[in-house]
């Protein structure tokens, strides 16, 4: 979300100084120091979980864990989806020598470790963040983002609600700022575009699990269809309360990150047919993305990846690849060198960086729930619409 500059207290940002860091002389680094900020517990707690696995995994397949011939030590701290203990945890990892820095999962969160790092001159690598904000207004010289920005998702959706051909539509979304400007968005694109209208638009608190009221209020509304903008546990409770009414019968249930293959086994048999906006699955049929699960499922107990721990995967691996080939400890030629990169080894097939704004092109997927191949895997995602990068990403913003 947007977050004022105000929040990281100056307090905060002498903190990042004050802590004494552990410098090693230049030439002689004993190894590649990797920063997380990850909300590993808190309403997208299982966001970050994803997240940590999905890193970790590209370290490993990255030269055995080692960066230009040296071993990779990671620091991770849980930010617990609070921007405050985001910015303190940012500050404690900023002081101990990092080589680069990763996280955290909201914007919100997100913005302080960018002042941060900034600050401390060092290379911030945002895999999974989809505030606008993050690659314009609060852009910094130091965070590239490599996964998609909440505007491009924001076109996949309008793009998705034109073909399906909506009479009218209800919104749910956190009463976080990014997702209100989400909103304002919709109202200008959605009726100008698709010919749908707005039946109205609730913000819920980000700790809320009770969605009783809003679920009378969509009922109330004679919308058609209902897009929630509501990410991890949140959207599992949303979808259990919707299903007891059997909302799902009455309208269509859709979002840009609305549900997975793990978040529709949490709902059950009435995810099928719910739509989403997704980022990466695992059946994305390239050697890239098939090294990835395999190497996934083999080291966390055979569990699939979801989308987010794709998208933490493509951008470290991603950064890892681009320092490798510098041959450089230095920060600045590692940031050079990415900003004029294309990843050519993306799960989703390529991957381009765009230095005038520090945000990654790719393609946007829409996809559908539907039945699974076995009853380990009783759901799965079938991709249904493929938005090429020009179709979704407007001209960059210097």
């Amino acid at each position: 979300m947007k977050m004022k500059s105000s929040l990281l207290s100056a307090a905060l940002v002498a903190a990042a100084f004050a802590m004494p860091a552990y410098f090693t002389p230049a030439g002689a680094q004993d190894a590649y120091r990797i920063g997380g900020v990850v909300s590993l517990t808190g309403p997208v707690g299982s966001v970050g979980v994803s997240f940590q696995r999905g890193s970790e995994v590209a370290i490993d397949m990255h030269k055995n864990r080692t960066v230009l011939g040296k071993p990779v030590v990671v620091l991770w701290e849980d930010d617990e989806t609070k921007a405050q203990v985001s910015a303190q945890k940012g500050a404690k990892l900023a002081a101990q020598n990092l080589d680069m820095m990763l996280g955290s999962i909201t914007t919100a969160s997100t913005l302080p470790v960018m002042k941060i790092t900034e600050q401390r001159k060092i290379p911030h690598i945002i895999t999974l963040g989809g505030g606008d904000s993050i690659t314009g207004a609060d852009r910094t010289a130091y965070a590239w983002r490599t996964t998609v920005p909440l505007g491009m998702e924001d076109l996949a959706l309008v793009a998705y609600v034109k073909d399906a051909k909506f009479k009218s539509m209800y919104h749910i979304g956190f009463g976080f700022q990014v997702n209100k400007d989400r909103w304002a968005n919709f109202e200008r694109l959605i009726p100008s575009q698709t010919g749908t209208k707005l039946a109205g638009v609730s913000f819920s608190p980000v700790e809320n699990t009770d969605f009783a009221l809003i679920i009378e209020a969509i009922l109330r509304s004679g919308a058609d269809a209902v897009s929630l903008d509501l990410p991890g546990t949140v959207a599992t409770s949303f979808l259990k309360q919707a299903a007891q009414v059997g909302l799902e019968k009455k309208l269509k249930i859709f979002g840009t990150v609305l549900v997975d293959d793990e978040t529709a086994k949490a709902v059950g048999p009435t995810a099928i047919g719910l739509t989403t906006g997704t980022r990466w699955h695992w059946t994305f049929d390239n050697a890239p993305s098939r090294a990835f699960v395999e190497a996934y499922k083999k080291k966390y107990n055979n569990e699939l990846p979801d989308m987010f721990a794709g998208e933490a995967f493509d951008g470290l691996a991603w950064w890892l690849d681009v320092v490798e080939k510098t041959g450089s400890w230095d920060k600045e030629k590692q940031l050079v060198a990415f900003s004029n990169s294309v990843w050519e080894r993306s799960l989703k097939g390529k991957k381009t960086m765009r230095a005038c704004d520090h945000q990654a092109t790719q393609n946007a997927y829409w996809a559908e729930i539907v039945k699974g191949p076995s009853d380990a895997q009783p759901y799965t995602l079938k991709i249904t619409h493929t938005f090429p990068p020009e179709q979704v990403f407007p001209p960059c913003v210097k």
